[in-house]
Order: C-alpha cells, then sequence, then structure tokens
C-alpha cells in the first residue's frame, strides 16, 4: 500500500467532508481511517483521541503486538492479520493500518506469522486461534485479514468452530478460496471460476516464488538442485523426490492440476489440501466482508466470488469490487478513486459500524 499523490489524500478529505452528512458516523471514521492510511498527512488528519501505544506480547506460539489509545482495555476489539509480507507485524503499511484503527477507538491485536518470510507453517493456524482467544472474555471482534493471511484465518476458524460466536465480522482483503486454483493460475494462466476455467495472468515473481515455497520441503540438499532445475528446465537434473513438483509447475493444462497435487509427497500436499479454506468451508458461520481488486496478480477475484458465494449460503457475506490497488498495494488513478473511493469507503465503514453499539471516542 503506497503512500498515493495528492490528489488521492484531497479526495479522501474530501470524503470527510461529504460523510459528515451521512447519518452513519461510521461514515465518518472510515474516511479517516483511509486518509491517514493512504494520505500525505497523517498527523493532521489523526483523530484527536489521545496516544496510540505498541506493546508486544507473549502468544503461545509466537507474538503479537497490541496497539490501543493511553493503554485503554475498554475499547472493541480487531485483530489484523497480515499476509506474506515483508516484515510480517513490523511492515509500515501492516502498522499504519493498526495506527489508524486504533485512533478510530479499537484495541488492535496483530499475531506475527511466518507469512512474512513466505513460509508455510500450520502453527501460523495456531497464532491466529491464539490471537483470537488472548482476550477469553472478549466478544463482537473484528478481524481484518489480508491475503494469504485471510485464507489462513478462515481455516483456523473451520477448524476451531468454538470460537465462531466471538467473531462479529471476518473482513478479507484480495484472499483465496482454493490454493490449487491459484497453482493453476500461476502454472496455466488459467483459474477455475465456479463453472469454467478463465484466463488470469499472475504476477511475473508467482511461479519463483511458488518454486522457493515447495523447495522448503525437500531436504536440504536437493532444494537448490529442484530450484536450478526448474529454471533451466532441466527434467533429467531434478532429483527423484522433486520430479512431482517439477511436474506441477510446468503443467500448463489447468484440468491436470488437481490430479498433479494429490501426486505430491505427503507433507507439501497435505499442506495445500489444509490450507485451503474450500476443504472445510461448511464448518465457517460467520458474517463475511470480502473486498478483492479486479485486476489482482496474487489471487484473481474469483476466488472472492466462489468465497462469499459459498459463506452466503449460511451467513451474511458481501463482495466488494474496486479498481484502487494490485492486489492490496495501493495504484489508483484519479479516475479510479472517483469510480470506486465510495465502494471503498463503505466497506471500511461496515468494518466499524458492526462495533459502534456503545460509546467510542
Amino acid at each position: 500500500m503506497r503512500r498515493p499523490t495528492r490528489f488521492a489524500a484531497l479526495a479522501l478529505l474530501a470524503a470527510v467532508v461529504l460523510a459528515s452528512f451521512r447519518t452513519s458516523r461510521s461514515h465518518g471514521k472510515a474516511a479517516i481511517v483511509l486518509a491517514e492510511i493512504f494520505g500525505e498527512a497523517t498527523d493532521s488528519l489523526s483523530l484527536p483521541t489521545g496516544r496510540v501505544t505498541r506493546t508486544r506480547l507473549q502468544l503461545p506460539n509466537g507474538h503479537a503486538d497490541l496497539y490501543q489509545l493511553d493503554r485503554r482495555s475498554d475499547l472493541p476489539l480487531v485483530v489484523v492479520v497480515h499476509g506474506a509480507n515483508p516484515g510480517g507485524i513490523d511492515d509500515p503499511r501492516v502498522v499504519r493500518v493498526a495506527k489508524s484503527l486504533a485512533r478510530a477507538g479499537r484495541r488492535v491485536l496483530v499475531p506475527a506469522l511466518a507469512l512474512g518470510d513466505r513460509t508455510f507453517e500450520r502453527l501460523d493456524l495456531d497464532r491466529i486461534t491464539g490471537a483470537l482467544t488472548h482476550f477469553p472474555n472478549e466478544k463482537d471482534i473484528v478481524v481484518l485479514a489480508f491475503s494469504f493471511g485471510a485464507a489462513f484465518t478462515i481455516v483456523a476458524l473451520e477448524q476451531n468452530p468454538e470460537i465462531q460466536s466471538r467473531i462479529a465480522t471476518l473482513a478479507t482483503v484480495g484472499t483465496y478460496y482454493d490454493l490449487i486454483h491459484l497453482l493453476q493460475g500461476v502454472t496455466t494462466g488459467r483459474v477455475f471460476d465456479g463453472s469454467d476455467y478463465v484466463a488470469w495472468e499472475p504476477a511475473s515473481e508467482a511461479r519463483n516464488v511458488v518454486t522457493m515455497i515447495l523447495s522448503a520441503f525437500l531436504p536440504e540438499d536437493q532444494r537448490d538442485r529442484f530450484v536450478v532445475a526448474y529454471q533451466t528446465g532441466d527434467r533429467e537434473a531434478v532429483p527423484s523426490e522433486a520430479l512431482p513438483m517439477y511436474e506441477l509447475m510446468t503443467n500448463t493444462d489447468p484440468t491436470k492440476t488437481r490430479e498433479l497435487v494429490e501426486a505430491l509427497p505427503d507433507q507439501p500436499r497435505s499442506i495445500i489440501e489444509e490450507m485451503s479454506p474450500a476443504r472445510d468451508i461448511d464448518r465457517l458461520s460467520v458474517p463475511l466482508l470480502a473486498l478483492h481488486s479486479t485486476n489482482d496478480p496474487a489471487a484473481p477475484v474469483s476466488e472472492s466470488e466462489l468465497l462469499v458465494r459459498e459463506v452466503g449460503r449460511r451467513e451474511q457475506a458481501r463482495l466488494t469490487k474496486v479498481k484502487l490497488f494490485r492486489h492490496v498495494t495501493l495504484t489508483a488513478t484519479a479516475r479510479q478513486w472517483i469510480s470506486d473511493g465510495g465502494s471503498l469507503l463503505s466497506y471500511v465503514a461496515s468494518i466499524l459500524r458492526v462495533q459502534e453499539k456503545g460509546p467510542v471516542p
């Protein structure tokens, strides 16, 4: 999420003024939150509610940062789950989101995940669960989760249905529904949208990222050999244990991807299956607010469409589609701000409105 042009900051400031004419104060707060995250003058736009403190807490399987106004413990809780972004919870973008929500009158808890190192670990599910249960008496929790972190959050909730009643809303940004769909897209340029295979252009580095993730499941002495063999197209140089991975990464037929995943060694195959919300989606029963860019090179918008469709069979679920981002990085033009800025404002307002039941500063 880069800091935008002055036009974007002015557009967001105009949204603050327009929001003052609305009946919902959550729209006004949402406009200020967006201005602080994406604007150029954070200090001047900050809510005059006091100093935001950042405290590191120990969780059973890791740590998390807690942001709050002057250490107040009586404010509603938002759990922010980062994605596969370098820096993890210390990424300046994550810090800006957390501070902005704290200034809007929330306690914000951000668990640290191995995802920040682009590593898939089952322990990340426990770290997310640990954050959601860290305050045992907390209810009406809002979860704001990004990218792969959002998918991991869904899986954690599916595996722990007893804590779902504590979640008021799950808000996702640019997530995926089925990892096999992403593998289809990265390797073949086509993804399954629920009825057919449609064209999708992944990020240029996606193939190398997936290759590195898969190589981590190999014995250490085989990892570099596999990566080099894949990059050079030398099938004869691929270690025998890595051949199923090579076949998957060089496949060009999206209809064969699932079969090739099933042929992988047990560890990567089980991780791909378990880390896909699609596998146990019937076990998820929490209200869902999804945001997805229509030009997303990390996860096609069809993934959020499938997710919202399935969750919507049991719970309220809504998808907001915008053209403002490239995955979770702001790239909006003036025209896009005019056409989609209101949709983004309403999305953030909906997240805040869930907890606007009592006196919130």
